[in-house]
């Protein structure tokens, strides 16, 4: 089993996730460079948080937003 990605986990827990006319979350549609940036974005929290090191930079940060701003806002528009 291939598992999701962090974008389709945490579009999947809004109440409102839409399916597609296949059955696939709206948000898998979305361009993979976004999902991996959130899935970067998630990875490199949790490793902080339990105390490992991370080697992510501010501009790494930065175009992480920049990739995945299109998956932060359709979770938005899933929750309003």
């Amino acid at each position: 089993m291939i598992p999701e990605s962090n974008a389709t986990y945490l579009a999947r827990s809004a109440k409102n996730a839409k399916l597609d006319f296949y059955g696939k979350l709206e948000i898998e549609n979305l361009p993979k460079s976004a999902q991996t940036a959130i899935d970067n974005i998630v990875n490199d929290k949790n490793s902080l948080a339990h105390g490992n090191d991370v080697s992510v930079t501010l501009q790494d940060m930065i175009q992480y937003y920049a990739d995945s701003i299109i998956v932060i806002n359709k979770i938005d528009d899933m929750l309003l």
